[in-house]
């Protein structure tokens, strides 16, 4: 049985699909944008790994598992506000971006291997 300790795994087959929208805008001096992703990504092949932080646990099925680092969910929105000044032009860009959850092995060992949501401000 194959002992897999590396946070990536080879996958004999895996299903991967999802959406993303994206749109932006000008406001006056301000450009607007936002975006917004879905995925969904699983093992589509019979997979049954030793995980080497847990080997007492024996064989697991990983079959319909998430993928590792694959979060469902992803958003993003910003802006840019442009003046010209003397010298130039001045640029102010404030980002936010959200990433879901997602798991670092396809062991999906909580809290071990769970990537909580998060979010990010620029």
């Amino acid at each position: 049985m194959p002992v897999d300790n590396s946070p990536l795994s080879i996958v004999p087959k895996a299903k991967i699909y999802g959406s993303e929208l994206e749109v932006s805008g000008n406001v006056g001096p301000v450009v607007l944008n936002a975006g917004a992703s879905y995925n969904r990504s699983s093992v589509n092949q019979q997979l049954s790994l030793v995980d080497a932080l847990n080997p007492l646990a024996g064989p697991q099925d990983l079959t319909g598992r998430q993928l590792p680092y694959a979060p469902r969910w992803t958003a993003n929105a910003g802006g840019t506000y442009s003046v010209s000044t003397g010298i130039g032009k001045l640029q102010l860009t404030p980002q936010y971006s959200y990433t879901s959850r997602a798991y670092s092995s396809l062991f999906q060992v909580a809290p071990r291997n769970l990537l909580g949501s998060h979010s990010l401000v620029d």
